[in-house]
């Protein structure tokens, strides 16, 4: 056989192999570095999602899939209003998210308060919850959850948390308090921080007429992490309240 004979047939062999290799594209689950899922969500509290039933239904799906320490704020969401004088239950949205590294469960509960103030408002309550989780092999860097209301008589007064948390096996207290036509309450829920660091999301906190809110967790993380945030939120009586609920989950 020829030198150049040889040469051929060498060639034929080299493209035959490449045609056997596989394209990986970035958004693939065997494909390496950061990736990060988002999605939004039309809330309207005239026509919720879950009615009261239905989230006590959800709320032990998500303790069978994360464990029930990793939904413990949601947890204590299920005996309202029984446990708040004043306050009941409107209803809630829920909303998966999933990537190749990781995956989220996210909920946004509506609760209102049943009188209306000596300025003609009523107030609502929003609690954000989000249990997020690394597939394997991977680890959590960052998630947030955020509502901004979108109807302009809407405004929020507070949220909580206001500041940065850091810690590994803390708990954490969610809280909010007021008063109004004589009544006063306060409403929340405690989690627990594994380790690193939940906050306000930068750039997405404002209070006022359209105000919004995020409560995020950033860190390194290999194993199940929940995070909670509250809104107090006023609007003229009889007005529906809405928001554009928006979720992200990021993993390396």
């Amino acid at each position: 056989m020829n030198i150049q004979k040889t040469g051929f047939i060498l060639l034929g062999l080299l493209l035959a192999a490449m045609t056997m290799v596989p394209c990986v594209s970035a958004t693939d689950d065997i494909s390496y570095g950061v990736q990060t899922v988002q999605h939004s969500i039309e809330t309207d509290s005239s026509a919720p999602q879950l009615t009261q039933s239905e989230f006590k239904e959800y709320v032990q799906e998500m303790s069978e899939k994360y464990g029930s320490d990793n939904v413990k704020s949601l947890k204590s969401m299920t005996g309202e209003p029984d446990t708040i004088s004043g306050i009941y239950y409107v209803g809630a949205w829920t909303d998966h998210l999933s990537t190749g590294t990781a995956e989220s469960d996210n909920a946004l509960l509506l609760y209102k308060f049943n009188k209306v103030d000596s300025s003609g408002k009523e107030h609502y309550y929003y609690w954000q919850w989000t249990s997020a989780q690394p597939k394997p092999w991977w680890d959590l860097t960052n998630f947030w959850n955020k509502n901004q209301l979108t109807n302009t008589n809407s405004r929020l007064i507070t949220y909580s948390p206001g500041s940065t948390i850091t810690g590994n096996e803390i708990t954490v207290n969610i809280g909010l308090s007021a008063g109004y036509s004589g009544s006063s309450f306060t409403i929340g829920g405690d989690y627990i921080l594994h380790q690193d660091v939940t906050r306000p999301k930068s750039g997405d906190c404002q209070v006022g007429y359209g105000g919004k809110y995020a409560v995020e967790w950033n860190g390194y993380y290999g194993n199940p992490q929940e995070i909670k945030g509250a809104m107090h939120v006023d609007v003229p009586a009889g007005q529906s309240l809405t928001s554009t609920w928006t979720n992200s989950v990021t993993a390396y």
